[in-house]
C-alpha cells in the first residue's frame, strides 16, 4: 500500500465529495463543514485552500492510497507573529478506515512540518470528545494528551469538549 500527501488538483473535487458526503465523516468535523457535501464545496475548498496557502495561513494535501483520493490533512497557522505552534486537522474516507493509513499520513505530516517551518515548536491536534478512532491515530502518531478544552464547541446545537494532543519538536528530535 502507497500512503502519499500531495497538493490539491480540481480533478480530486468529485472523489472529496463522495467520500466526505457522508454523516460519519462530518460527525466529529468542525460544525461549519458543509451537509450534505457536494462536488461544489470541493471545489470551493480548493479554491480557498490556495488562496489560504499563498498568504501563507494554511496548507491542505490529499491523502492518496494507491492513485485514489482517501481523505485529506490541513495545517493552520497562527496569524500572530509570536506563535510557534501549528494546528492540524485530518480526515479520512470510511472505504480506507482501520488500515493504519491515517496514523501512517500524520507521520508524514509531522515529519513534513517540523523539518519545513523551523519556527514551530508544537503541532497540535484537537478532536472531540468521543473520537476514540481520531485519539487513537493521534497517540500512535506520537502525540500526547495536553488537556480538555471544556464546553469548547458548538455543534448542532450541542455544547462540546475538545481534547488537545500535542506533538512537540523537541520530542520529535529526539526520536528523529
Amino acid at each position: 500500500m502507497q500512503i502519499q500527501l500531495r497538493p490539491f488538483v480540481y480533478a480530486d473535487a468529485p472523489a472529496i465529495a463522495k467520500l466526505a458526503n457522508h454523516p460519519q465523516i462530518d460527525r466529529y468535523l468542525r460544525h461549519d463543514f458543509p451537509r450534505p457535501y457536494e462536488v461544489e464545496h470541493a471545489v470551493a475548498f480548493c479554491q480557498a485552500c490556495e488562496l489560504n496557502e499563498q498568504d501563507g495561513f494554511s496548507i491542505h494535501r490529499i491523502i492518496e492510497v494507491d492513485g485514489k483520493v482517501a481523505g485529506l490533512i490541513s495545517a493552520e497557522f497562527s496569524t500572530r507573529v509570536e506563535d510557534c505552534g501549528v494546528e492540524i486537522g485530518y480526515w479520512l474516507g470510511i472505504p480506507f478506515w482501520n488500515r493504519g493509513i491515517m496514523t501512517h499520513a500524520l507521520c508524514l505530516w509531522t515529519d513534513y512540518l517540523f523539518a519545513e517551518y523551523e519556527w514551530a515548536q508544537r503541532l497540535v491536534c484537537q478532536i472531540l470528545v468521543g473520537n476514540v478512532a481520531s485519539e487513537r491515530v493521534a497517540e500512535k502518531a506520537g502525540y500526547e494528551r495536553e488537556a480538555v478544552l471544556r464546553d469548547s464547541l458548538c455543534k448542532n446545537g450541542e455544547v462540546l469538549d475538545i481534547m488537545l494532543y500535542v506533538r512537540l519538536r523537541r520530542h520529535w528530535q529526539q526520536t528523529d
